[in-house]
């Protein structure tokens, strides 16, 4: 949230730097930035240490989106003058925005030891927190955000979101739902909400929320992805094809989307359509991606290659050692290609992590009569 300082009335234009200023600042109460910026650097080049021109050079440059610029301009800022916790604040924003996360919770955190009831401040600490992986300190930061702006709804979705992450779905859903109460239109807010019932297992709840959202939004594709999740659990199979594919449409990189539609196109005998899906989602999925390996070696296997199958089970197992289903389709892989002693460890293996499987252990136990192992 970048906001100028407090600085009360401009200052007088009794020198030049001080009327470059007044111009600068009334620039950019307009909205011209460039021209804003050019008042500033002739204010800085005639009086270098003007404390004021600086913090102005620095909310024009953030706002401009020269993110270097304005990082230099707000640190001479707080060398002339620590105090300013909006700068600080501002300072620790785009330091957020540039990727430095420990610099921005150092900056947030000094604006808010400064003057503790900026709301800003809080807020932003909370995404600073949420990217670190500290979801408690966040939660704790947005609730001090949303006390003392209680209509900001960014803050409550993101307090939604830390929450949800959390595991805590009530409070996700009272925090999205406070959300709405603020902005009834918010398709993002909708959106989140129906996820968040559709995590609970309120289906109908939320089919009818994504449905609303996606009214709101059509071209949203998050939405439609989680409109076919629920589907999907809905047993509505064929929509949620539809679904899938109209997110993947829209965005055509989300490898999770893939990887829904490729083992639902697997139900519908559309090997083909799901082995490409499938193998999209392994190229484009990242590293923990252990449950695309295993689909995509289930497609191949049906199709009898064998090898490539093999191949999949195996960069499976290598995220996942404990996947007894992957185990055993391994194992049968396997023992098509002739390789019975090998199916015959990763029977026992499937077997192992998963105890209670019949299938399982019959497939185990026949291999091991033919070798002759009771």
């Amino acid at each position: 949230m970048i906001e100028p300082p407090a600085t009360g009335r401009p200052p007088k234009a009794a020198f030049p730097a001080e009327a470059e200023v007044v111009a600068g600042i009334r620039l950019l109460e307009k909205g011209d930035v460039d021209e804003a910026i050019r008042h500033l650097v002739r204010a800085v080049g005639l009086k270098t240490d003007f404390s004021l021109a600086h913090a102005f050079l620095g909310v024009a440059f953030h706002r401009k989106g020269e993110l270097e610029s304005a990082i230099h301009h707000y640190r001479c800022r707080l060398a002339l003058d620590p105090k300013d916790a909006q700068t600080s604040a501002n300072l620790g924003d785009v330091l957020l925005a540039s990727g430095d996360i420990e610099g921005a919770i150092a900056q947030l955190r000094n604006a808010i030891s400064i003057q503790s009831d900026l709301p800003g401040p809080h807020y932003d600490l909370g995404l600073a927190l949420q990217l670190k992986g500290d979801l408690a300190a966040a939660i704790d930061s947005y609730k001090r955000a949303v006390g003392l702006e209680p209509d900001n709804a960014d803050a409550h979705m993101n307090l939604g979101a830390a929450f949800y992450t959390n595991g805590d779905l009530e409070s996700a859903i009272c925090e999205y739902k406070e959300a709405l109460r603020i902005d009834p239109a918010s398709p993002a807010a909708l959106s989140n909400l129906g996820i968040a019932l559709f995590t609970k297992g309120d289906l109908d709840t939320a089919e009818g929320i994504l449905v609303a959202s996606l009214k709101a939004r059509p071209h949203h594709a998050a939405t439609h992805a989680a409109l076919g999740r629920v589907l999907e659990a809905k047993n509505d199979n064929e929509t949620a094809i539809r679904e899938f594919r109209e997110a993947i449409r829209l965005d055509p990189q989300d490898a999770d989307t893939h990887f829904e539609l490729g083992r639902l196109l697997v139900g519908f005998g559309d090997l083909e359509g799901a082995l490409q899906a499938l193998q999209f989602a392994v190229d484009f999925g990242g590293d923990d991606n252990a449950a695309a390996h295993y689909e995509l070696g289930r497609v191949l296997s049906a199709n009898g290659n064998l090898d490539d199958a093999v191949s999949e089970y195996r960069a499976c197992l290598r995220l996942n050692p404990s996947h007894a289903h992957c185990h055993f389709e391994l194992g049968r892989a396997l023992e098509e290609q002739g390789k019975l002693g090998e199916a015959l460890e990763e029977y026992c293996l499937a077997v192992e992590y998963n105890p209670f499987s019949d299938k399982m252990r019959r497939s185990r136990d026949a291999l091991s009569d033919r070798f002759g192992i009771h």
